[in-house]
């Protein structure tokens, strides 16, 4: 309401941004998410800029490139948002392509530089955990250590705060457990774990890994 009745306060705009992207209190609305973003990255908020470029990246908005919603997440990070790093791990995990145009390179080193960067910050933050998992579990970028993923991806799980943010660490959990990877299969424990996983997606799907609710 306060960013509504014209308050110039960066949170309060931010968190409007957020209602809207996440359908929140109203429907879900990306592109005048993108542009409250906009106005909270105008009033000083460091995570806004990441907020934008995620929607870019994941194509949620239209009209604007990749290439755009990069450079949005690296000037976030470059002004210390955790957040932010963490969204660049994610894609030097995967890369960046448009059209014919390599946006963004593969490469796990740096990956795992980044989600460092993230948990750093912020030890608990459940999508890094579950996305350095991943780098344990499949030794990219680290040495393999499946024991230690399964931890990271576990304690991301019971994380309470924006628990959509756990979305990718559950459903490498529900893997893991389908396939007897690190644990005991349990098919039932797998299913618990992928619904978890698509409930969050469904709420948020720029907070998790490419193509996963896919």
């Amino acid at each position: 309401k306060g960013a509504l009745n014209g308050q110039a306060d960066a949170l309060c705009q931010y968190n409007y941004a957020a209602c809207l992207e996440l359908g929140e209190g109203t429907s879900k609305d990306y592109e005048k998410a993108i542009e409250w973003y906009a106005k909270a990255r105008e009033s000083g908020d460091e995570d806004a800029s990441n907020s934008m470029g995620c929607l870019i990246l994941n194509d949620l908005v239209q009209g604007r490139t990749k290439r755009e919603g990069l450079k949005l997440v690296m000037g976030s990070a470059e002004r210390g948002s955790g957040d932010a790093y963490c969204e660049l791990g994610v894609r030097s995990m995967t890369g960046i392509q448009e059209g014919e145009d390599t946006v963004l390179p593969v490469d796990c080193g740096e990956a795992v530089k980044c989600f460092k960067v993230c948990l750093e910050k912020s030890p608990d933050h459940p999508r890094a955990l579950g996305c350095h998992g991943y780098c344990f579990e499949t030794g990219r970028g680290e040495v393999r250590d499946v024991e230690r993923a399964i931890q990271m991806y576990k304690r991301a799980a019971t994380i309470t705060k924006n628990p959509h943010l756990s979305q990718f660490a559950c459903y490498r959990l529900g893997a893991c457990y389908e396939t007897g990877t690190g644990v005991s299969k349990d098919l039932s424990e797998a299913l618990s774990y992928y619904y978890r996983s698509l409930e969050y997606v469904d709420k948020d799907p720029s907070e998790g890994w490419p193509g996963l609710r896919d």
